[in-house]
């Protein structure tokens, strides 16, 4: 059945139902329920309650050129039965997709979850801001994924984390698969690095990959080949020759000197738990590190050191600086690359 936007709809293996507000891919559409979330929702899923405009959000002319676009597709496209994978394991994951791809580290970023898996998905994805979670709650198909919101690029300073939440389940007799729950820590420096934007299997365009939950595959036993009585002699007596001939001491080459060292002193790369800590508390554990790591790259002959502080609301880069110019003062100091590390770390010369 053809639907269109504002038709209103219920979910054949599920309670409840809403409005179409979009369509995501030929095969799937965003349902507007009761709660003003938007659901991905296959069309199979899908019955027909009133069709029309009733209440729904106006189509804009991009709604309209994209669905006709869809159409075209569709009349020269076989269709085809829902894909599964032969593979019945569980793999999530989340992508930062560049808008601009022609300017991956200042474009702002797509947030998608991806459900690569034969089993449907509840999930709930949730950004840490400080000590508030801002949910992005829904329900995804198999085999599919989903845009959740995009991101302006000065936003990722303040970003903590991320934390996913997911239920997996098929409606047919299947087996059971472990609720996911997983915190994922941002760094946003990576954010500003063109290297972090990679091919991959679900987008044309290069994004930035994170693995939620990849369910482990049963390890193959390898059987040990069977070694004959003369190989076993033979080693052996190549043994005993080596014994008698003594121990040669190794050469090692001595190990290039590093021209540039990275140290992220946020607090979540140093601390596992800083609960209980104030604020005053974690800047001095930032600051011993930082000084720890500036003796130790003196003494290791570093040529170039930089200090990932982030932007945040400034204290730790002041910090930071004020000890340049008070113990350091013989090493030259500047901002980092902006490319590299947008407004968030500070580069020293060492040597």
């Amino acid at each position: 059945m053809r639907y269109n936007i504002g038709d209103k709809v219920r979910f054949l293996n599920d309670v409840g139902g809403g409005t179409i507000v979009k369509y995501i891919d030929k095969g799937t559409v965003a349902v507007l329920n009761d709660d003003e979330f938007e659901i991905p929702v296959s069309i199979k899923e899908l019955i027909a309650v009133k069709t029309g405009d009733y209440d729904a959000q106006k189509t804009t002319d991009d709604d309209n050129a994209y669905y006709e676009k869809i159409k075209a597709v569709e009349a020269e496209v076989e269709p085809e039965d829902d894909y599964e994978k032969d593979d019945d394991n569980i793999y999530t994951y989340l992508a930062f997709v560049p808008v601009n791809q022609k300017d991956l580290t200042e474009s702002d970023l797509e947030l998608h979850i991806i459900n690569d898996s034969n089993y449907h998905v509840y999930y709930n994805v949730m950004i840490k801001f400080g000590a508030m979670h801002v949910s992005h709650p829904g329900k995804l198909e198999a085999n599919s994924k989903f845009p959740l919101k995009t991101f302006k690029k000065e936003l990722f300073n303040d970003m903590d984390s991320l934390v996913v939440q997911c239920m997996y389940y098929k409606n047919n007799p299947h087996d059971v698969k472990p609720n996911v729950s997983k915190e994922i820590k941002l760094n946003p420096v990576k954010f500003f690095r063109e290297s972090s934007f990679t091919e991959n299997d679900f987008f044309h365009e290069n994004a930035y990959m994170i693995t939620v939950f990849e369910e482990a595959k049963p390890e193959t036993v390898q059987e040990m080949p069977e070694i004959s009585n003369k190989e076993i002699k033979k080693a052996i007596q190549e043994k005993e020759f080596d014994s008698r001939r003594g121990k040669r001491p190794r050469k090692f080459q001595s190990s290039k000197r590093k021209e540039i060292r990275e140290i992220d002193l946020h607090i979540n790369e140093l601390l596992d738990d800083t609960k209980g800590l104030s604020n005053t508390e974690m800047l001095e554990v930032q600051m011993k590190h930082f000084d720890e790591e500036m003796q130790k790259a003196i003494k290791e002959k570093v040529l170039k050191i930089v200090f990932i502080h982030g932007l945040g609301n400034g204290t730790l880069k002041m910090e930071v600086r004020k000890e340049l110019d008070r113990k350091y003062k013989k090493y030259r100091h500047q901002d980092a690359s902006f490319k590299e590390y947008g407004f968030g770390a500070t580069m020293v010369y060492l040597h």
